[in-house]
């Protein structure tokens, strides 16, 4: 599966989450609300959640493997950058990547989980980090 545009839909200002996206796979799937986050150890991105009864917020769209998160982080944030450096503010609809479909470069192989920008597993600093985020911006 390839991704064939990224679109960053609108900027946030303030507070944690920098960005929030759609992603388009082979022309023919669109997720959207990917947001680009600041956690403690650096930007990434946040795939779509929703809040369970417990109040925990839950992945609803998510990649099953390594490779595909990495080529998703890899693909959002770039567009990100190229779209903060050049300071161009996304239009009605979004700032659209490619609509090529071009391959995304697999990303170098972690050691081990410490190397991630982000805290894996639901109980990490980063989904506690998202929550508290994802609570303002579902507040505005």
């Amino acid at each position: 599966m390839k991704i064939t545009n990224v679109r960053i839909n609108q900027l946030v200002g303030e507070g944690k989450v920098k960005a929030l996206v759609s992603v388009v796979f082979d022309g023919v799937l669109t997720v959207t609300d990917l947001k680009v986050v600041e956690g403690s150890k650096g930007l990434f991105v946040s795939m779509p959640s929703r809040k369970n009864k417990d109040g925990k917020f839950r992945d609803v769209v998510y990649p099953c493997t390594a490779e595909m998160r990495q080529a998703i982080q890899n693909a959002v944030l770039g567009a990100y950058d190229a779209m903060t450096r050049s300071g161009v503010a996304p239009q009605a609809g979004g700032l659209q990547g490619a609509e090529e479909p071009t391959a995304v470069e697999p990303a170098p192989q972690l050691q081990d989980e410490s190397e991630l920008p982000w805290e894996p597993g639901d109980d990490g600093e980063g989904a506690r980090e998202l929550a508290a985020v994802a609570g303002a911006v579902a507040a505005d």
